[in-house]
């Protein structure tokens, strides 16, 4: 379970309701493996998860290249890391029919390192990049709209 800390902030608020969001997901996707709630509805919060990952993900990225952050290309690279294992146990869950819950709970073990780690080390150094609040307001109304349309 990752417990948001102040620690996590990127100094940007719509990047950090992101992360609060993105790690109320994983939470729950986590909540929902400890308590056996069946393939279907673990299935759904993954597929979730993986549409969310990659919805933020995008949004992050866009906001350290519009502002030549210089940790934008490590960014993008531990993206991609972290969609591939994502990947894996996706493919993993839904393509072994006898899943060894073991492998799904070291799966998550590093998936929530990673989040915690990755929020600290990279994303952290947005602080540093002079994101303007015009631009991020401009961004979140972005986002929102998108959320609107996407329904």
């Amino acid at each position: 379970m990752i417990v948001w800390d102040d620690q996590y902030s990127t100094g940007v608020d719509y990047i950090d309701k992101q992360h609060q969001n993105l790690i109320e997901h994983f939470n729950n996707f986590v909540d929902s493996v400890h308590q056996g709630r069946g393939r279907i509805k673990i299935g759904e919060m993954l597929g979730y998860l993986q549409f969310y990952t990659e919805w933020h993900f995008k949004r992050e990225e866009s906001c350290m290249h519009d502002h030549k952050c210089p940790v934008a290309q490590d960014n993008i690279e531990a993206h991609n890391y972290f969609k591939t294992k994502l990947d894996q146990m996706s493919t993993y869950y839904f393509e072994e029919s006898d899943t060894d819950i073991g492998i799904i709970y070291d799966l998550i073990d590093e998936l929530s390192k990673w989040i915690v780690n990755h929020i600290l080390r990279i994303d952290g150094e947005l602080r540093h990049c002079g994101v303007t609040p015009a631009y991020a307001k401009t961004q979140e109304m972005d986002a929102y709209q998108d959320d609107q349309k996407a329904g």
